[in-house]
């Protein structure tokens, strides 16, 4: 069974919808990335249990809780300690690792953009029904994974097709496709000109 398309056509409408209400969230310091405040709260959130004062939270720990990859985290946590939000610890059980912290500023960052704005919405869309919010969450969400798992069965099909092809096979299908647009223009061309 398929998802009839005028229902597909409403649930990308809506993604963009909602890309604009992210749109619409408070401005954020000059040069600062939204991607700070994710990284931000999920270290307050995993360092949250032991107290902020002893920080747990390791660069994997952040990527797990964000879903996102280990190297893009790193970058990040490098930006926003050269930016004072964030300091980085030995850890204790293990010298070589290194747990993260949230500066003053980077505590104060999360007190405005998470706390207080999320205190804010919670009143603005005091309307709406936990069901109703489970059911955008469950959405966007499984929509996200779908289309991200079809992007990458794309992308792994165009390669395979890509490798497919051997040089002369490339060659020989770029002096046709010349061939055919120097006919269908009627210019003359020789084979030199296709080839080259």
């Amino acid at each position: 069974m398929t998802l009839p398309v005028e229902e597909v056509r409403r649930l990308m409408d809506a993604c963009w919808k909602a890309k604009a209400i992210t749109e619409l969230m408070p401005a954020l310091p000059p040069g600062f990335k939204p991607r700070y405040v994710h990284v931000i709260d999920a270290i307050w959130n995993i360092n949250e249990p032991g107290g902020q004062d002893v920080p747990t939270a390791r660069v994997s720990d952040v990527s797990a809780f964000l879903g996102v990859t280990t190297p893009s985290v790193t970058k990040l946590v490098g930006e926003m300690t050269e930016r004072g939000l964030v300091t980085k610890h030995a850890a204790a059980s293990d010298r070589r690792a290194v747990t993260l912290a949230l500066t003053e500023r980077g505590l104060r960052i999360r007190r405005v953009y998470v706390e207080d704005y999320h205190a804010h919405l919670s009143r603005l869309l005091d309307g709406l029904s936990s069901e109703q919010c489970e059911t955008a969450v469950v959405t966007i969400e499984a929509t996200l994974r779908l289309m991200r798992e079809d992007a990458a069965r794309r992308d792994s099909s165009a390669l395979d097709a890509a490798s497919e092809f051997t040089p002369g096979a490339v060659s020989e299908s770029v002096s046709v496709s010349v061939s055919v647009s120097a006919a269908a223009s009627h210019e003359p061309t020789d084979r030199k000109e296709r080839t080259a």
